[in-house]
């Protein structure tokens, strides 16, 4: 039997289509798009999307009123950049602001993922439905996902290789013994299309694009006890260490003669079989597994989407960002308090806020330290255990900034976390060009 996994589209999304501006790196400052005045210039297009001054004031006219409105221009500061996760900090704008940022991240950045599965031949313990369901869910690498087309926005009738990219799936399991199917078994083999010379240049480039589109896959990552062979071995040597059970994996690099062991347990045991079955890791993405003379037979096809469509096309996982704490101390209510006290009252911080200075008798906190701060209130209720004539909020004062904000941002794999960023500004300033045409048709009528 066969099943498709097919999502309903609603909304024509695609419209606003895709880019990925300029983005600062760890530790640089980065000045979002500034928006000029709405009601300066009735004809022109774009050129009016990039200001250079820092405080402009802003003349919005609804029904006859007049609003004057100062706006800020958003700083973007990269703090921490990894393959999966980017720590940023957003300054100089409101908390709405910060929301939509994060509200794109998650359902309005495009990514590829599957969207039609045809299950061929399914002899496994699990249905149709609940494959198709797992492929979905797979995260596909969607670094070139601007040259592909919405499927609905194509003008091709069955699919070609501007709006879906198609794999395929073909396992076997010729052995005694239980073998696991994972996102390496897919095929691409859209980028396996012959090219002939007489076909256009755009066509064999995104042939190679859609080459580009595969099912991601995590590095591995050793474990501490690693083994380093520095030296001559031969071929019985290799297969002594490679050949043997208990869940021990061996990575080797040919250059340097060095092999690396990878301790497991034996329940991520790597194990294969006929069919051409790859072997698993931790990182892995089990699909099903297959018992002895039983087969799994697909082929799937990638199309582009956003989170709005479905869950799967999101390129991210998690999307949160904190208010900048501020922690100010009275200086006259610590005095009250002992040395020892005070001490007490330091060491009562689980993130380490506060810190004690043994030459001047005093607490401090330093700027540093207060994005430590996590509003347990812990402090509060030490300083009514050591004094109960101190009031712990006159003492103590913990509040936000509010145009200061850490975002922490984690990736699917789809995209690197930094052209989440760039694509989400993006987005968001053909967001706001569409509100602002929107502003200005208000206006003529």
């Amino acid at each position: 039997g066969g099943y498709s996994d097919t999502v309903t589209v609603g909304t024509p999304y695609g419209q606003y289509g895709f880019a990925t501006p300029s983005y600062s790196q760890p530790n640089q400052t980065l000045s979002t798009t500034h928006i000029e005045d709405v009601d300066a210039h009735d004809d022109d297009d774009d050129d009016d999307m990039d200001g250079t001054t820092q405080h402009s004031r802003h003349v919005v006219k609804l029904q006859g009123h007049k609003k004057f409105i100062k706006l800020k221009m958003p700083d973007l500061v990269i703090k921490r950049l990894q393959s999966q996760c980017i720590e940023l900090v957003l300054m100089n704008c409101d908390l709405s602001f910060a929301n939509t940022l994060r509200r794109i991240c998650i359902a309005d950045v495009p990514t590829m993922a599957f969207d039609f599965v045809d299950i061929i031949e399914n002899s496994s313990v699990l249905d149709d439905e609940f494959i198709a369901h797992r492929l979905g869910l797979i995260p596909l690498i969607s670094n070139d996902v601007s040259y592909f087309k919405y499927a609905r926005d194509c003008e091709c009738e069955d699919g070609c290789v501007f709006c879906m990219v198609e794999f395929t799936c073909d396992i076997v399991n010729n052995g005694n013994e239980a073998i696991v199917v994972t996102q390496r078994d897919l095929i691409n083999v859209t980028g396996d299309v012959p090219i002939d010379d007489n076909q256009p240049h755009d066509y064999v480039q995104q042939l190679m694009r859609c080459k580009n589109v595969q099912p991601f896959h995590e590095e591995p990552i050793l474990s501490k006890q690693t083994i380093v062979i520095d030296g001559d071995h031969d071929d019985e040597d290799d297969e002594a260490v490679g050949g043997g059970g208990g869940g021990v994996g061996v990575s080797k690099t040919t250059n340097e003669d060095i092999i690396l062991v990878d301790h497991e347990d034996e329940d991520d045991e790597a194990v294969g079989g006929g069919g051409g079955v790859s072997k698993t890791t931790n990182e892995d993405i089990i699909l099903v597994k297959l018992g002895p003379q039983q087969r799994l037979k697909l082929r799937a096809r990638a199309t582009k989407g956003i989170g709005k469509e479905h869950a799967k096309f999101s390129p991210v996982s998690a999307v949160g960002f904190v208010q900048q704490p501020n922690v100010v101390l009275n200086s006259e209510k610590c005095a009250q308090l002992s040395s020892a006290q005070k001490k007490e009252f330091v060491a009562c911080c689980p993130t380490n806020v506060y810190q004690y200075d043994d030459k001047k008798d005093e607490i401090v906190v330093d700027v540093e330290d207060m994005a430590k701060c996590t509003y347990c209130n812990e402090c509060y209720s030490k300083v009514e255990q050591l004094n109960a004539n101190i009031d712990p909020y006159e003492m103590i004062s913990i509040t936000t900034h509010a145009n200061h904000f850490t975002f922490n941002i984690e990736t699917t794999g789809a995209l690197r976390p930094e052209m989440v960023v760039k694509s989400a500004l993006e987005v968001f300033r053909r967001k706001l060009k569409v509100l602002k045409d929107h502003l200005k048709q208000i206006k003529t009528d």
